[in-house]
C-alpha cells in the first residue's frame, strides 16, 4: 500500500506541481474501488471503508470534504456509467432493466425515478434521444 500511495503522490506532483495530502490519496483510492465495483448491488459505505482498512466515520468525513456522500457518488457513477451504457449503438438490444441490474440497481423502479430524477427523462427516452 505504501508504494501505491508514493506513486499516486510522484503521479500528482508531476501532473499537478504539489503533492496529495493522505487524505486525497486514501479518497482517490476509495473512488477506485467503487468505480471497480459498481455493478455489485451490495456496494456501500460500509464496504468501501472495511475495504480501504478505515473507518467508516473518516469515509463520510473525506466524501464530505469533497462536497458529496459515499452514496451520492456511488449513485452518480452508476448513473454515469447506464447513460454510457444507453448511448452505446452496440447495446441497443440490451434492455434497460439489464442495464440497471448490471450497474448495480435491483430495484428498476427505482432506478427509473432515479434516473428520471438526474436526467429529466425516463431511461427509454434517454436511449431514443441518443441513439437518434
Amino acid at each position: 500500500m505504501g508504494l501505491a500511495e508514493q506513486m499516486l503522490r510522484e503521479v500528482a506532483f508531476a501532473e499537478g506541481g504539489r503533492e496529495l495530502g493522505p487524505a486525497a490519496v486514501t479518497l482517490e483510492r476509495c473512488r477506485e474501488y467503487i468505480e471497480d465495483h459498481l455493478s455489485d448491488p451490495g456496494l456501500s459505505p460500509v464496504r468501501v471503508a472495511e475495504a480501504n482498512f478505515i473507518s467508516t466515520r473518516y469515509l463520510h468525513l473525506l466524501f464530505e470534504q469533497a462536497e458529496t456522500t459515499v452514496a451520492a457518488y456511488i449513485r452518480t457513477r452508476r448513473l454515469d456509467r447506464i447513460q454510457e451504457a444507453l448511448a452505446d449503438p452496440q447495446l441497443a438490444h440490451v434492455p434497460v432493466e439489464a442495464l440497471a441490474r448490471r450497474f448495480g440497481f435491483e430495484n428498476t423502479s427505482y432506478f427509473g425515478q432515479v434516473f428520471k430524477r438526474d436526467t429529466g427523462l425516463t431511461p427509454a427516452r434517454y436511449r431514443a434521444e441518443a441513439l437518434a
